[in-house]
């Protein structure tokens, strides 16, 4: 498991960029297992 605060720095990148783009298409995300939203 990642630490706790590297899963919010996570969270709070992904929350941005869920806004912006498909970051589940994005290879900065592409490898990490996302919980469903």
């Amino acid at each position: 498991m990642k630490k706790s605060y590297e899963v919010l720095q996570y969270y709070e990148l992904a929350s941005k960029e869920l806004r912006s783009t498909d970051f589940f298409s994005d290879k900065k995300y592409g490898n990490l297992e996302w919980p469903t939203i």
